[in-house]
């Protein structure tokens, strides 16, 4: 098992569910994490009751907090600002920054996409921090929950850029960023219950993949009647919650469900996935490793966080070579960092047991064997800096690993 240490905990006060580190080379540095609660009051006040669940969602309020926090040169955040508006389900970087600043946009409990431009404050200004505008929204529909989305641009860099999104209504929404607009392309009922997950194809744009409560992977060509499936798979046995396409592999996919089964497959095969491997939870999130796609981040929802190694997809089942036990709640949220950490040489000695076990300067440590990384080499390209966050315990930790150690 590799070995990891966790550098901060911190209390997000409502519920975590997402968090995202910048991929602009500008603001490495910046992570999201955003925040749900929801606020039961209103729904008792009622003198009827009902068991339409319809409205109830209407009676309910979900309330969030988006916090942008600062990775400091001491591997700790600092919080630079928080926003507060409805319940954030999910966030997404757009890949490519714009010239007026570094875009992003999220999707909420009253059934929003909006979209976020974040820039730096005024140059030279004490304790510079960035700033956070809304530049446009679109509402997905009413009485739903925003559920997931993703943007088109991480291969392709060029122009069109689309965002896809989900909803709990089973909808599919796809649109254009044009100008200062949110342009509708198209929409489709998905699923028929819940659609988790949505995800492009980066290799080709013109597909997307969903998945829903109804336990179906469906894959769409945008080119094609959407209300037309090229495929609909059904290994998965439960909900689909979680699929991202490989940015640095082509025609690699994975997939997480509330089955437990991580799955990674070949885009061009897909009856029946390359290789399958149970995690012990539900897969809410999958990340795959930004800088050589060779690891897979997972958040298990009842049992923690994994980082599987994903190099060899003619092993079954892949490695898993950490388990984050960190969190006491639902494992929602997990991103990598863009930034490479600090070399160990530029690091001053630790002080205390805690500090020993990675070259990193503060944090407590952890592994399955509790022998220290030091004992391997540590090559910087092995070093990687996760966030992750976690639902009724609303805790957000960073944490570093070092993926070449091998403990036990």
């Amino acid at each position: 098992m590799a070995a990891f240490i966790t550098n901060q905990t911190l209390d997000t006060e409502f519920s975590a569910d997402s968090t995202e580190w910048c991929p602009h080379s500008n603001h490495h540095d910046i992570l999201l994490c955003g925040t749900y609660q929801l606020d039961t009051s209103a729904s008792n006040s009622g003198t009827q009751e009902s068991d339409d669940s319809t409205a109830l969602q209407r009676r309910q309020t979900r309330h969030g907090r988006l916090y942008i926090h600062r990775l400091t040169s001491g591997q700790e955040l600092a919080t630079e600002t928080t926003l507060d508006m409805p319940g954030i389900l999910d966030i997404k970087w757009c890949p490519v920054p714009s010239p007026d600043g570094s875009l992003m946009a999220l999707v909420n409990s009253v059934g929003q996409l909006r979209l976020y431009r974040m820039t730096d404050s005024e140059a030279g200004a004490p304790d510079q921090k960035v700033d956070m505008t809304e530049v446009m929204n679109f509402d997905l529909g009413d009485d739903c929950l925003g559920l997931s989305l993703d943007w088109s641009n991480r291969v392709n860099k060029g122009p069109p850029t689309n965002i896809c999104s989900s909803t709990s209504t089973g909808d599919i929404h796809v649109h254009a960023v044009d100008g200062g607009d949110l342009r509708p392309l198209t929409s489709w009922k998905a699923h028929d219950f819940e659609a988790w997950i949505t995800a492009f194809n980066y290799w080709d744009t013109n597909l997307i993949y969903t998945g829903g409560d109804d336990s179906k992977l469906k894959g769409w060509d945008m080119r094609m009647d959407p209300k037309q499936t090229v495929f609909v798979n059904k290994r998965h046995t439960m909900g689909v919650t979680s699929i991202q396409s490989c940015p640095n592999r082509e025609h690699i996919l994975g997939t997480g469900s509330y089955d437990e089964e991580l799955m990674v497959w070949d885009t061009r095969k897909m009856r029946s996935p390359l290789v399958t491997t149970s995690l012990g939870g539900g897969i809410w999130r999958i990340k795959w490793e930004p800088k050589h796609g060779q690891h897979i981040l997972t958040a298990t929802m009842y049992n923690g966080f994994h980082v599987v190694d994903a190099s060899n997809l003619t092993e079954e089942p892949l490695p898993i070579l950490c388990h984050y036990d960190k969190h006491t709640s639902l494992a929602y949220g997990a991103d990598w960092c863009y930034m490479d950490p600090p070399s160990p040489s530029s690091h001053a000695p630790g002080e205390g047991a805690d500090k020993k076990d990675l070259p990193i300067p503060s944090g407590n440590t952890g592994s399955e064997q509790g022998q220290s990384a030091s004992q391997v080499p540590v090559n910087n390209d092995f070093l990687k800096t996760i966030a992750t966050c976690s639902f009724y315990d609303h805790i957000l930790n960073l944490w570093q690993i070092n993926l070449n150690s091998s403990l036990g």
